[in-house]
């Protein structure tokens, strides 16, 4: 009986790095002719099960001179198929029952795939951009972000907290598009809650509530005492 192997490696549905088992590996080694043989390295494409959930993964793990950590010795990089997730969509992304915009949709979807390929720089913008089209798509092109903030919180859509919020989110958009701003994962992720909480609340709760409401029997009819 083959002797079982565990690694750490990420797991897409636990959203972190848990316990695997190597279910199968393939080595490959290379070298650069132009270089005598200074620049070579290593290549193991592996598959993965989480012991956790049992989900399924493939990975590629390389060392070589061209990997080399700040002491400069050999360190691993590690590539995962498809690209580690570390946020998880929101369960309405893509649900047929409460339609988000198609464009803003898209867009969102290509904000998450920034996210998980560490692409700070376009997710901080792209959020940015799909607030800009949240705004304009519900308060018309009124000009620039103050203008349509304070149109959307006149429609009654925002509170005056929520303004502030989507304020800062703007602002660091702004700043990643502008200034070069890279934003950490947590900011990221906060930047994103800010997002997701302003497109549900405008697109998808009407629809929830107006099939909850649906739902809901009607209070019986109250018979009054007349006395007799």
């Amino acid at each position: 009986m083959p002797e079982v192997v565990n690694v750490k490696a990420h797991c897409n549905s636990c959203l972190k790095e848990t316990k695997h088992v190597l279910v199968a590996e393939k080595k490959t080694s290379w070298s650069d002719e132009e270089w005598a043989g200074e620049m070579h390295g290593d290549d193991s494409y592996q598959i993965v099960e989480c012991c956790g959930c049992g989900t399924v993964g493939f990975r590629r793990v390389s060392t070589g001179t061209q990997i080399l950590d700040e002491e400069g010795n050999f360190s691993e990089e590690v590539t995962y198929f498809p690209a580690a997730v570390s946020r998880r969509k929101p369960e309405w992304l893509g649900d047929w029952s409460f339609r988000v915009d198609e464009d803003i949709e898209s867009l969102l979807n290509e904000i998450y795939v920034a996210i998980h390929e560490d692409l700070r720089v376009i997710a901080g913008n792209g959020i940015r951009t799909v607030l800009d089209m949240v705004m304009t798509n519900k308060v018309g092109d009124l000009g620039g972000f103050p203008a349509k903030l304070s149109a959307i919180e006149s429609a009654g859509l925002i509170s005056t907290s929520n303004k502030e919020f989507l304020k800062v989110t703007i602002d660091a958009g702004s700043a990643s598009a502008h200034r070069a701003f890279k934003p950490t994962q947590q900011d990221l992720n906060l930047l994103l809650d800010i997002a997701e909480n302003l497109i549900s609340a405008i697109y998808i709760l009407p629809d929830q509530v107006k099939a909850l409401s649906k739902k809901v029997p009607p209070r019986p009819k109250t018979v009054k005492n007349t006395g007799n």
